[in-house]
């Protein structure tokens, strides 16, 4: 008969087990039962999850790929460890296990390279046919729509996954709260409106990384898929007005869709999680929060812009950093739908 402890504890992973939506809990089961079946074919037990046992596991999985990569580790590792607390029941890895598993990850990176194929690219045709296939609605689901939101406006301002999202690594380096989001009417010559996003870098960033606050445009381009439009959107849907300019653009969500309560930044792990089940159901290459800027820059590239004005619409402080993320494709005038901000005069 089970103890006290053990039917609260099932009661508990019941609760959290509905705080995911039925794809998430699928992507986190599948990835649980790969891991499962490792340890066992090691002879380990697999539960509880700790580093070594994972680290193995990943370093295996990474090893396995053609060519062998570490491009995938981090989100795969997101998956058996929130899986195993979401699903299982079980405690989060300690701050000392998460610190032994990223020196592990530095150390399939020596010996497998980070990745040898062109990095995944979300262009602007892409997230077309995305959008296409979804054919997102807030009324009928929330997060679904709030993520293709999320993912047109990075392209649009070729944002940086840290720029929008928070991750292990950049430790929240730059903040991008609602009161830097400015939004502009239409006028002449911008029939579509406007919207500049300011970014402001932490002085520790600034002196190691010299990175300097900027201010980035873009301009309407009409359609359903406007980056302004759909940022005026998300406003009002969310009901996000004068008294929230503190909180971040961009939360953490419930199940249902509706921001964090209180606000939390979102996460990049929940945002490449969240995108990996978005790809899946509009049957198109799975992609993380980086793909956005990748694939900004090569619809651009194709457009016929020249590299300075791709690295400043980037942010890129090189032709070598700028050159890291290229696609060859056949070059061709641009359109609207691939370069929103035009109008700055940089083409």
């Amino acid at each position: 008969m089970a103890t006290p402890g053990e039917l609260q504890r099932a009661r508990v992973q019941a609760r959290l087990a509905h705080a995911l939506e039925g794809d998430s809990r699928a992507l986190y089961r599948k990835e649980l039962k790969a891991y499962e079946a490792y340890c066992i074919g090691c002879e380990v037990p697999a539960y509880p999850v700790d580093a070594f046992k994972l680290g193995d596991y990943l370093h295996s999985r990474c090893e396995a790929l053609n060519p062998p990569n570490t491009a995938s580790w981090a989100t795969w590792q997101s998956q058996v460890t929130r899986g195993a607390e979401l699903l299982k029941g079980l405690e989060p890895l300690s701050e000392a296990q998460k610190s032994k598993l990223h020196d592990m990850q530095t150390a399939a990176r020596s010996l497998l390279g980070y990745t040898s194929v062109a990095p995944p690219e979300a262009s602007c045709a892409k997230l077309n046919t995305m959008w296409r296939a979804l054919n997102p609605d807030p009324a009928k689901n929330l997060l679904e729509w709030t993520i293709m939101v999320i993912s047109i406006v990075a392209y649009a301002f070729t944002l940086r996954p840290g720029e929008f999202a928070d991750g292990a690594k950049n430790k929240k380096k730059v903040v991008a709260k609602l009161r830097h989001l400015k939004l502009f009417d239409a006028e002449p010559g911008k029939e579509h409106g406007s919207m500049t996003l300011l970014l402001e870098w932490d002085k520790a960033a600034r002196r190691s990384k010299k990175r300097s606050d900027s201010t980035l445009m873009v301009y309407g381009c009409g359609g359903d898929m406007c980056p302004v439009a759909l940022m005026r959107k998300y406003l009002q849907v969310h009901n996000l007005g004068p008294g929230h300019a503190d909180e971040p653009i961009f939360t953490e969500m419930l199940w249902n869709g509706k921001r964090a309560s209180p606000p939390r930044v979102l996460q990049q792990a929940s945002y490449n999680n969240a995108i990996a089940v978005l790809c899946a159901r509009a049957a198109v290459p799975r992609h993380t929060g980086r793909a956005t800027r990748s694939g900004r820059r090569n619809d651009l590239a194709a457009g016929g812009a020249s590299s300075p004005v791709r690295q400043a619409l980037g942010r890129w402080q090189s032709e070598r950093a700028e050159q890291a993320y290229a696609r060859n494709r056949p070059q061709g005038p641009l359109t609207q739908d691939q370069h929103p901000p035009l109008a700055l005069g940089m083409l």
